[in-house]
């Protein structure tokens, strides 16, 4: 009833069929495997050891019991069931988040209540039982409580967080590793991105580009904690323990601090790399947070660093990654005559224009599942980085491993190609810049004419070499 409270009968509806078609159709996660390793030893934790002394106690009691009737009449056994079917139906939400396993409580207290009362009424030797679990659970409870890594928000650093937001930032969201959306929106009022976490610092630019091209913003601000406390708790630890299987630490990870600490160590380091390979800047430095800004020119700077001038690309080999931006497959063999090609596979992009220079143009919303995109459109276009060193009319020949049938796009300037197997757009001074220039090349083949459109060459000829 709480779930169905915060979230809506209809999306509890829709999210319950989309469980049961997942796991019909194993499209699931697959790295998450089970919630019994994380919900033994979270039971234990928050609910005492002896939560399992009262389970075992009901469910032997209700089997003993002469009749179904007397089994739930004189057991909490239902209570029981009522949880359990809870936790299956969602177990990745009762394992990633503590919260969602409390619905054990009901059944955890008066369960045992009942238990220690029949305890009490018992022999010496019982009640002394009962008494020691009187005092062991309470104790058991407030050391984890008293003793757990705690983080705090200083005020006077919220407030000049917000402060220099509202006169920098117009996105409605920013870029964090906290990993827990939560604060970011109660104390900073933009929704929370996940911070840059590629392992190899090379891909840093391109995911970054990604973003920009998502949220269609010149620049975004992020959050990073250098506090590992501040990760200590479970919606954080999860996605960082759960795929390696720790699940000592999605468990239980005040019984293993060294550990976690080293796991959420180890993913700060990583963010950091990505935040120096993207040339993030430091705009504010406080007592357990540090506040940088991302330039998507920057960012674009990097990339066409590697980009060289060339009047030939062949889209088989790896040089040809050199000039990819976004929406390209790896190379490989395509058609009957196994041409080397790099098909177009496509990419995610803001779909409405940009009314706020300043800001983003699609708005972001907070889902149970994670921040979406609002308007998120996928393209079937590719981006490709050229270098021009003098600007005069561009002649762009592609060929393709099949038929293609295309768009070129570039500072404004768009061409469409007739269908064939070889494609020529001419692109007019005016529309090229010195340097970098990205051209964006569509499929405008019908999806389901195939998946991809492999492309296996491009040659440029400049008017400036003919003359």
């Amino acid at each position: 009833l709480c779930v169905i409270g915060a979230v809506g009968w209809n999306e509890f509806v829709a999210d319950l069929h989309l469980q049961f078609l997942e796991r019909a159709t194993s499209t699931h996660d697959r790295k998450f495997t089970s919630a019994l390793p994380t919900m033994f030893r979270r039971i234990t934790l928050v609910l005492t050891p002896f939560a399992w002394i009262a389970g075992g106690y009901h469910v032997l009691k209700a089997i003993r019991a002469p009749s179904l009737k007397a089994a739930f009449r004189d057991t909490v056994i239902w209570m029981l069931l009522a949880a359990l079917v809870f936790l299956y139906l969602f177990r990745q939400l009762a394992a990633s988040q503590m919260l969602a396993s409390q619905v054990l409580l009901p059944f955890y207290a008066i369960g045992s209540a009942l238990l220690l009362d029949r305890l009490l009424d018992g022999r010496e030797v019982f009640r002394r039982i009962a008494w020691a679990w009187l005092i062991a659970a309470p104790l058991w409870s407030f050391f984890f409580m008293f003793t757990h890594p705690r983080s705090v928000l200083d005020r006077d650093d919220v407030a000049k967080t917000n402060a220099y937001l509202a006169a920098n930032d117009h996105n409605d969201f920013l870029m964090s590793n906290l990993l827990s959306d939560g604060h970011i929106q109660a104390s900073f009022e933009h929704h929370s991105w996940a911070a840059l976490d590629a392992d190899d610092t090379v891909d840093s630019a391109l995911q970054m580009m990604r973003v920009f091209q998502l949220t269609d913003t010149d620049y975004i601000h992020a959050i990073i904690f250098n506090d590992p406390n501040s990760r200590f708790i479970d919606k954080s630890l999860w996605p960082l323990a759960m795929p390696r299987g720790l699940w000592a630490i999605t468990g239980w990870p005040q019984l293993y601090r060294s550990k976690t600490n080293a796991v959420i160590a180890e993913y700060d380091r990583r963010v950091h790399k990505n935040l120096v390979a993207v040339h993030a800047e430091k705009v504010l430095e406080l007592k357990n947070y540090v506040v940088y800004r991302i330039d998507r020119a920057t960012v674009m700077g990097l990339l066409g660093e590697k980009v060289p001038s060339t009047q030939h690309i062949d889209f088989g080999s790896l040089t040809a990654q050199r000039h990819f931006m976004l929406g390209w497959a790896p190379p490989a063999l395509f058609g009957t005559d196994n041409i080397p090609s790099s098909g177009i596979s496509g990419f995610w992009r803001c779909s409405l224009q940009r009314t706020d220079p300043r800001g983003d143009t699609c708005k972001t919303v907070l889902t149970k599942t994670g921040i979406l995109v609002k308007h998120e459109a996928l393209v079937e276009a590719a981006q490709l980085m050229i270098r021009v060193d003098d600007v005069c009319d561009l002649r762009l020949t592609f060929t393709f491993a099949s038929i293609g049938y295309t768009r070129l796009s570039v500072h404004g300037f768009t061409a469409t190609s007739a269908p064939g197997r070889t494609t020529t757009f001419s692109v007019p001074a005016a529309s090229l810049t010195k340097g970098i220039n990205v051209v964006e090349l569509e499929n405008l083949m019908p999806r389901d004419y195939g998946t991809e459109l492999p492309v296996a060459t491009l040659d440029l000829v400049s008017s400036c070499g003919a003359k």
